[in-house]
């Protein structure tokens, strides 16, 4: 999470993640693949219900001639009988996985698809690493539900160019929210959900934003007070507005979090929730910080934006320092440059040796300027 979501760090970050500035977001008009130059089918595997329900929508709602099963050995049994262009797999599939059901369609003699184009599909929560999928053959990872501007990059990548719709603002528009819709999955926000919530209007999606990132400051502030307070039936019922707004902005790891709060202080007094206050805030900040990213935003945090001035009082050695270093590298290496940063933070607020203190505090300042490079230069250095 970013520490201080400053202007000039906000234009690094997203300088590295090759996003540029675009003009306010409009609604998507219809892209359709043209049947006169291409027949595009489909082939969506998953065992879940309505976020499969709507894929398929989408699906044909651009043209696609699309098919449906809920299993691996569905799966098998279709890829054996017909050909599909694109195959959309769902990652978790009783019996037999999706990443068994890829090896399986790849190395199968009988297989008709053996040179389509395979997708995984994972659950917004799902933490296993992008980069794990796509080594194992997969195209590319879609987390579901699925927003309509990926599956349409998607669609465009493999389709040929004259079956397209032949309107370059068009194709820019879906590109731009496609990036935009990426970027805020790395906060744990689902676009999608947020626009079902508003509607589809987008400008009532950006004003719910913009009410959630300015609310953050006085929000935190009044719960806090609550919390430790100990006024329970004011903290639920904050805690209950907390989670309504993170479900209308499509922040479902966050609203999850408030909804176990009010339950447990429906059931175990404030202690529970207060035992797990930091944890809570860092999620929340989280949200915030990736809100204020998509608005282009300052915001001052309180958890993630401290100095280090004082430590937990907890001392690590120098060997438990090495394997947090460790996690915050792994962050750098797949580009999580937010979980790298909240990771740094939480390391800096341990107890350690000088030497390693003033190693760690010149990485920490890089990672702070938007510098990821240098800083992963400086814990390689550490870890050796």
């Amino acid at each position: 999470m970013l520490e201080n979501l400053k202007d000039d760090v906000i234009k690094k970050i997203k300088k590295i993640r090759g996003i540029e500035e675009e003009p306010e977001e409009e609604p998507i008009p219809e892209f359709k693949i043209d049947h006169n130059e291409a027949k595009v089918y489909v082939l969506l595997i998953d065992h879940k219900g309505q976020d499969l329900i709507d894929l398929k929508k989408l699906a044909d709602r651009v043209g696609c001639i699309t098919t449906v099963d809920h299993s691996g050995i569905a799966c098998m049994e279709r890829i054996l009988k017909d050909k599909y262009d694109i195959i959309f797999l769902a990652k978790d599939l009783p019996i037999i996985d999706g990443v068994q059901a890829l090896r399986n369609i790849r190395s199968s003699k009988d297989s008709k698809c053996r040179d389509a184009k395979i997708y995984c599909l994972v659950p917004t929560a799902d933490e296993t690493p992008e980069h794990e999928l796509t080594r194992e053959g997969f195209a590319g990872v879609l987390h579901m539900p699925v927003d309509e501007a990926l599956f349409m990059k998607v669609i465009q990548k493999h389709v040929v160019a004259r079956a397209l719709p032949q309107d370059q603002r068009l194709l820019d528009q879906i590109d731009y929210r496609a990036k935009m819709a990426e970027r805020l999955q790395m906060y744990g926000i689902v676009l999608a959900d947020g626009l079902e919530a508003c509607k589809g209007d987008y400008n009532e999606y950006r004003a719910k934003l913009e009410a959630f990132c300015d609310q953050y400051e006085e929000n935190r502030g009044t719960l806090s007070q609550y919390l430790f307070g100990k006024e329970t039936n004011a903290y639920m019922s904050g805690a209950r507005e907390v989670r309504e707004a993170a479900k209308v902005i499509g922040a479902r790891y966050l609203a999850d979090l408030f909804d176990d709060h009010v339950n447990m202080s429906k059931d175990d007094s404030l202690d529970v929730a207060e035992g797990t206050w930091v944890k809570s805030l860092l999620a929340w900040e989280r949200v915030v910080a990736g809100v204020a990213d998509y608005l282009g935003r300052s915001v001052e945090l309180v958890v993630t934006g401290m100095e280090q001035e004082t430590t937990n009082g907890i001392r690590l050695s120098d060997r438990d320092v090495k394997a947090m270093v460790q996690d915050i590298l792994v962050f750098l290496n797949e580009d999580e440059d937010i979980d790298a940063l909240v990771g740094m933070e939480r390391l800096m607020a341990y107890q350690m040796s000088d030497t390693m203190r003033l190693k760690l505090t010149k990485a920490y300042r890089s990672l702070n300027r938007g510098e990821m490079d240098a800083a992963a230069e400086v814990l390689r250095a550490v870890v050796m």
